[in-house]
Formats: structure tokens, sequence, C-alpha cells
């Protein structure tokens, strides 16, 4: 097989080298197989529905968040009021739920803009680590009719936090012509208590105060998409094309 149109759809086979189209598109499919021959499927598929608002994110301690905050809408963290949401760099758990009817064949979670990592865990079930686009994975095997709890664990990258920390007054002598500090403080080299609101350290100052942050979080919008599976009367050979229709 060399392509299949319209891009939202893959071709799949079997043990037995049967062949499917596995899609989320309603309506005709164009298959183009290696040799030059293309062949035409039909499917039907239930239109994507999104996971509604609100939103639980819960932030881990001492971290400079708040424990939790409620969200109505999916937004970047750097756009929240609270400084300790707008800085802050590590892991959040965003909570929520749906309810589901009979589940379909297949159903993907995508998540749509991540920023910039998620572990998906649905009905308690985890469902691995999504780190690039499209941001997108199976549940069917973990949802269930009725009510289903979702919990996404968004990391985000260190920059935040530490453009955040320049804020406050510094708590290391650094040299006046390099980025490096004069030497490590003590609440490094002695490991005692930091006294300081700042939570990040660096042996390079890399960022300044009021520096671009980078947007954070998930962004959204989140949907579930049912997938159909059709079959195509093609057999996979030995050297990867099809034998022609059966």
């Amino acid at each position: 097989m060399t392509s299949v149109t319209p891009p939202e759809s893959e071709v799949v086979a079997n043990g037995n080298g049967d062949l499917f189209v596995r899609t989320c598109v309603a309506g005709k499919q164009v298959v183009g197989m290696s040799d030059g021959s293309s062949h035409t499927v039909s499917a039907v598929v239930a239109a994507p529905f999104a996971v509604a608002s609100p939103w639980r994110v819960e932030f881990p301690p001492e971290r400079g968040a708040p424990a939790r905050i409620d969200l109505a809408e999916l937004a970047s963290w750097t756009t929240h009021s609270d400084p300790g949401v707008k800085y802050f760099s590590g892991t959040a758990s965003y909570r929520t739920t749906f309810d589901l009817g009979a589940p379909p064949e297949r159903l993907l979670l995508d998540l749509g803009d991540v920023q910039v990592m998620a572990e998906v865990v649905v009905n308690g079930k985890n469902l691995g680590v999504l780190w690039k686009p499209p941001f997108r994975v199976e549940v069917g095997d973990a949802v269930k009719q009725g009510r289903n709890d979702l919990e996404l664990r968004i990391t985000n990258l260190w920059p935040n936090r530490m453009i955040g920390d320049e804020e406050f007054p510094d708590d290391v002598k650094w040299m006046e012509n390099a980025p490096y500090p004069v030497a490590l403080p003590d609440w490094v080299t002695s490991k005692v208590p930091r006294d300081s609101p700042r939570i990040t350290f660096s042996t390079r100052r890399t960022f300044k105060k009021g520096d671009p942050l980078l947007a954070s979080g998930l962004l959204g919008p989140v949907r579930l998409i049912p997938q159909a599976s059709v079959a195509l009367q093609v057999r996979l050979t030995a050297g990867g094309g099809g034998t022609g229709e059966e």
C-alpha cells in the first residue's frame, strides 16, 4: 500500500493477511496500492464529540502553585492570574469525567495541543505517555458505558519557573562579567534550608525577569473520536503489496 485518502485513515493487516481501512472519517476512502491500483471503500463513522469542561487541575507541593485550580476553559498556564500557575514548571494533573453510551468498536482520545507531554489515565488504567503530535491514543479497552474518569498528567519545561524566580531577590552572588556564580551557595554545598521564595537554581544564569514564557499545559480541544474498520477486498502479499480484489 502506498497511500490512503483522506489522511485520517490507515491500512492495517491481521495475522491472516486480510487488510482493513481503519478510519475516523465517514464516507468514501481511496486506497492506493504499491502496484499502482486503487480501491475504494465506504465507512460509516459517528461524529467526534468534545470532552467538556470544567477541569480540576492539581499541582504538586513546593513548586509555587496552589494545590488546585478549576478551569472553565482550557488555556495556557502562562495566562493565569496566579503567579504560581503562570510560572509553574513540572507536572500537573487535569481531571474530569465524561459520559459514554455503548462504546464504539474503537475510540480515540485526541488531546489537541499539549505543551509539552501528557500521560493518559482512563478509569485508573495508564495508557502511556504522549510526547509529540498528534497527541492521540486508543482508549477502547479502558472506557465503559456510563461515567468515565479521565486524568491527564501534563508536564512542561523549566524556563517558565526560572523566569518567574527572577521576580525575587537574588540569593546567589554572580560574577560581574559572566553568567556564573562566584561560588555555590551554602544551601547547595551544606544542604542547609534555603531562605528564599525561589524554587529553581542553575549554575548558569540563562533567563532574566520579563523574558517570554513558553505556552504550557493542556490547550486542547480534547475530543473523543470514534473509529471504524472497513474490510478491504485485498490480501497482503509477502512483498507488502496486495493480491488484488477477491
